[in-house]
């Protein structure tokens, strides 16, 4: 299988990618051109990549990084048939209306105000970071005025609360900031991509150094600690 796998790298092609959406990779990716990618949910990506439907899967799992986060993230992390790359850290966090008329700043708030919240698609790392957010503070998702209210990207949550339907949603800082929007801190995370070990060291190589180019120069975005993508523990807030 192995052999077969590195036969088939060993010729210039388009990757099968399965990664929840993230701004700045969707960017890259585009620009790198070597990948067919298929947006889905964090979770989806990783099962896709282990069952051979996709050769790379594009996923976050919050601030504790992938070893803490159970299965599959823990999963593929210990298996020696797949290496796992730490791509950035990103900053998550409440997306909303430009100077948070309405104060918001937890899910407390969230619920208080009856803000209306535009969610992400279950499956996907942004929509887990809610409901943990939600489990922390004991509040019922019923609670929380639109959380059945689906999207499928950072963007597009950000296109809702800027045209008005919604005053809230979490997402990734660049998305508040392509978007005009107000922009309130939950924490960094680790994004990674994982591959088969079969793939050659090397396959990559053009797609991570076109990802360190950009990390230091966008906000929101900072180059990954190895010890984060492990489990380690998030880095301090800066």
């Amino acid at each position: 299988m192995q052999a077969h796998l590195a036969a088939r790298f060993a010729v210039p092609l388009r990757l099968a990618v399965a990664a929840s959406h993230d701004p700045l990779l969707m960017q890259v990716l585009s620009e790198w051109g070597g990948a067919e990618v298929a947006v889905i949910g964090s979770r989806d990506a990783v099962v896709r990549l282990v069952d051979g439907r996709a050769d790379a899967a594009g996923f976050h799992c919050g601030a504790a990084g992938p070893a803490a986060a159970g299965p599959p993230f823990a999963d593929i992390v210990a298996d020696p048939a797949f290496r796992v790359h730490p791509l950035f850290e990103r900053e998550q966090g409440l997306l909303v209306a430009p100077g948070n008329p309405l104060g918001l700043a937890t899910p407390a708030d969230l619920r208080a105000r009856k803000a209306r919240f535009v969610n992400r698609q279950k499956g996907s790392g942004t929509r887990a970071w809610f409901d943990r957010l939600l489990a922390e503070t004991g509040i019922p998702p019923d609670e929380i005025v639109g959380y059945g209210f689906e999207e499928f990207t950072h963007q597009a949550v950000a296109a809702v609360i800027a045209s008005g339907a919604a005053d809230a949603g979490l997402g990734a800082r660049a998305a508040a900031e392509r978007f005009g929007l107000g922009f309130v801190s939950v924490g960094w995370e680790v994004y990674c991509l994982a591959t088969s070990a079969a793939l050659p060291a090397d396959g990559l190589d053009r797609l991570l150094a076109m990802l360190a180019e950009r990390v230091g120069d966008v906000p929101g975005y900072r180059p990954p600690d190895a010890r984060a993508a492990v489990g380690a523990g998030p880095r301090p807030h800066r």
